[in-house]
């Protein structure tokens, strides 16, 4: 009997064929580790050992006598502190009237750039992003001098309505108003920018089957734009009511022209500050940052959870 030898041919082709595939992965899981490593290192270095640092240093009790120990009394202390309910009172008060506010400005604005793209919606960009130049210090010494009665541009109106100096508004109830405007002013031009980004990314066909079917522009905005966005919207919510909770620059700065119209530790972060500057205890301002990031994680979770922020569509 004569036994007939197979070719070869089709399992080198298929072993030639797979070493280029095998080497493809490689060279893009080489890629995707070198993307990833500047962060990872910014990470380590900036985030998870500071952290570290500073849960280690939340229980380390200096004595005014001289000598640290370990224990618990900077977590009772900062807890049990006067302070501390009117700081979180005035920060939760803040972010129920900004971060409603901030969404209706980003969400509206950016449905309307979408709705009319071409020409206008580019110059439109271009006119909401730039307030996002002035931030900060310099946004806030800005919305100073508008408010101010007596050099601002509405310094009629000021006077006509009651308010003779910038403490009448600095030191009153309308504080958290004032905050909320200079944040959104600054603040959603670069989130109009993105999440039109987002809406730019909704196939058109899915938009003219709407049409055809009959929808307006309302019914596309609410029934199809804003739920095939919904993980943008996450997105701002968790990162705006972060940056929210940790206010800091506009208070300290109004506190400081206003002749102490307001108080001192407003926000948590400004008592954080004080406790770091005044009282010379890092251990308790170490705490009170503790206390903010997890109160920041908490309603980063809620809304990863409600909104499936991780489920792929």
């Amino acid at each position: 009997m004569t036994v007939v030898d197979r070719p070869a041919a089709p399992r080198a082709a298929a072993s030639a064929n797979g070493a280029p595939r095998r080497s493809r992965k490689r060279t893009a899981r080489r890629a995707g580790t070198a993307f990833v490593l500047p962060y990872a290192a910014f990470l380590l270095v900036f985030g998870i050992v500071p952290l570290v640092y500073g849960v280690y240093e939340s229980f380390v009790v200096t004595s005014p006598f001289g000598g640290d120990s370990m224990g618990l009394d900077n977590w009772t202390n900062v807890v049990s502190d006067y302070r501390l309910a009117p700081a979180m009172e005035h920060i939760v008060v803040y972010l129920v009237v900004f971060l409603p506010l901030l969404l209706l400005t980003v969400v509206s604005l950016a449905l309307l750039v979408h709705a009319r793209r071409g020409r206008f919606g580019a110059v439109m960009r271009f006119v909401y992003y730039l307030p996002g130049a002035v931030t900060g210090s310099a946004s806030v010494l800005m919305w100073i001098f508008m408010i101010s009665p007596t050099y601002g541009p509405f310094r009629g109106v000021l006077t006509a309505i009651g308010v003779h100096a910038d403490s009448d508004i600095i030191g009153s109830g309308w504080l958290p108003l004032l905050l909320t405007a200079m944040a959104v002013e600054a603040g959603a031009g670069g989130w109009i920018v993105i999440l039109y980004g987002a809406l730019q990314s909704i196939p058109d066909e899915v938009l003219e089957a709407a049409r055809i079917d009959g929808a307006n522009g309302w019914q596309q905005a609410l029934h199809i734009k804003l739920p095939m966005v919904r993980k943008y919207l996450a997105f701002i919510v968790i990162t705006s009511f972060a940056g929210g909770s940790q206010l800091f620059v506009e208070p300290q700065l109004l506190y400081t022209v206003s002749n102490a119209a307001m108080p001192k530790t407003w926000s948590p972060n400004q008592l954080s500050y004080a406790y770091a500057t005044d009282e010379l205890s890092f251990g308790r301002a170490s705490v009170l940052s503790l206390l903010l990031m997890a109160m920041g994680l908490a309603a980063a979770l809620y809304v990863i959870y409600r909104t499936k922020f991780y489920q792929a569509d």
